[in-house]
């Protein structure tokens, strides 16, 4: 909230000093319309991470100006209980002992059921032998099921105990770059943050257009970017969002833009100039580097 307000602020500070005056302007009869407005880059996202549950700050993985990748582990909580709950869990699910024996007791059940009913047949045994068969064959089954559910509950309990280990690790939601490190192995975590990630490719563009333009600026809307401090240079935005509702005070509303940063070439934070012109596509063929001759 606090970024958002500094954005709008500094961007209706340019309004303020009469920057977007040439902007306001009605374009001349014929010409293409173009408008250049002041704008900010900023990054795409900024995350601040903190854990899932209190515990004791065991590592981090990570420090200020560091690059990490979408499900990287970038912090860990103490977790040697975790750990060991974790490894009873997996031996008593990998454990078949139980589920083998009672497998062989239904075949064996099987067999003799299969031999005593041939004998029947022939009138060489009783029946009470028969029904004695058939009753060990449903025993067998039964404690046959019993042994899978008790397979099932100790893979669940395995899964569990995963997910309470998994709780004491910080990964990074984004690809991006670290920007902050707020704290330290053998820091207590409540609700504090640990880190903050920023997503700097691609970027993002705030800019405020004059109310003329409100019907004519949409999403997907292409911008030529030029930055007006080191490196300079000028890059091809497409819009993502447009405001709906136009500020009173300065007569502007605001434009969300999606600028590619392959390379990392452009920085957060720098001042630019956006250009909305009908002739966008023309400006931004010439901004590509030329095509390698076919062979």
């Amino acid at each position: 909230m606090r970024l958002e307000t500094k954005r709008e602020d500094v961007l209706r500070s340019f309004v303020a000093a009469g920057l977007l005056a040439s902007a306001l302007a009605a374009p001349r009869p014929g010409a293409a319309a173009s408008q250049d407005v002041e704008c900010l880059i900023e990054p795409q996202r900024v995350v601040r991470l903190s854990t899932a549950v209190e515990g004791v700050l065991e590592s981090v993985e990570v420090d200020r100006g560091d690059r990490v990748k979408q499900g990287q582990i970038v912090a860990t909580l103490e977790s040697g209980a975790e750990r060991a709950s974790r490894d009873v869990a997996r031996e008593r699910a990998s454990h078949r002992g139980n589920l083998a024996e009672a497998d062989a007791r239904v075949r064996f059940a099987e067999r003799e059921l299969a031999r005593l009913s041939k004998l029947r047949e022939q009138n060489v045994v009783a029946e009470r032998l028969l029904d004695e068969a058939t009753t060990n064959l449903e025993r067998a089954t039964a404690d046959l099921e019993a042994a899978r559910e008790e397979v099932r509950l100790a893979q669940i309990e395995l899964a569990q105990a995963e997910a309470e280990l998994e709780r004491r690790r910080v990964r990074s939601p984004i690809d991006g770059v670290v920007t902050r490190r707020l704290l330290h192995p053998g820091e207590y975590v409540e609700s504090s943050e640990v880190l903050e990630i920023a997503q700097i490719d691609p970027l993002r563009v705030e800019a405020l257009l004059p109310a003329p333009l409100r019907g004519r600026i949409r999403p997907g809307s292409e911008a030529v970017v030029t930055t007006t401090s080191l490196p300079e240079g000028s890059h091809v935005a497409r819009v993502t969002a447009v405001d709906p509702v136009i500020d009173a005070a300065s007569g502007t509303f605001g434009v969300r833009l999606e600028l590619p940063n392959g390379g990392d070439s452009l920085a957060p934070g720098l001042a630019c100039r956006a250009r909305f012109d009908d002739r966008v596509e023309d400006t931004a063929a010439r901004l590509a580097p030329p095509a390698a001759p076919r062979p």
